[in-house]
């Protein structure tokens, strides 16, 4: 319960930042994500000892559920992690300046007009498909911590997906 409060809280705060974040907003912005990272990284570890206790009263589809919106914040963390740090930000990109290049993305290859680059649906697409396959689909990672984010995502998708399965299967029996 604690651990969905806490996440409504996180996505209605960054519901209303815009593109254009000014400093502060963006330094707030990224504590209230590093909140939300640490309370999934949180909310898998429970759900690993929770699960895999003797005796769990976890059954089905509460066991589901959970895994489902521990999947699903995933990809939504992450993806607001990439889109924040690659090339600077949302708001350097905006102006088409150019940052620390994390990711590699094809369509950025060429040189987009100012305001018209990567889109957040681009890092939404990279978070999902790091989290359903383990690898990135056609984004190369360029830096170490774009290497880190990943790995660290991939991590928890497969750690939520084997511990579901695995109490899943344990139920069958």
């Amino acid at each position: 319960m604690l651990l969905m409060v806490c996440a409504l809280v996180f996505f209605s705060t960054f519901a209303h930042a815009s593109p254009r974040l000014r400093w502060m907003e963006a330094q707030l912005t990224r504590w209230f994500l590093a909140l939300a990272t640490g309370l999934l990284v949180f909310g898998v570890i429970d759900l690993v000892v929770l699960a895999l206790s003797p005796g769990s009263p976890i059954r089905g589809i509460p066991l589901l559920v959970t895994g489902a919106t521990l999947w699903l914040w995933n990809v939504t963390v992450f993806a607001l992690w990439y889109w924040l740090l690659d090339r600077g930000g949302p708001e350097r990109r905006l102006q088409g300046l150019t940052g620390l290049v994390d990711f590699q993305f094809p369509q950025a290859l060429d040189a987009p007009p100012p305001g018209k680059g990567l889109q957040f649906v681009d890092y939404a697409f990279l978070a999902f498909s790091t989290s359903i396959s383990f690898s990135p689909p056609d984004t190369a990672p360029m830096t170490a911590r774009a290497k880190l984010l990943m790995m660290s995502q991939a991590l928890l998708s497969l750690v939520t997906l084997v511990v579901v399965v695995a109490r899943a299967v344990n139920l069958l029996e």
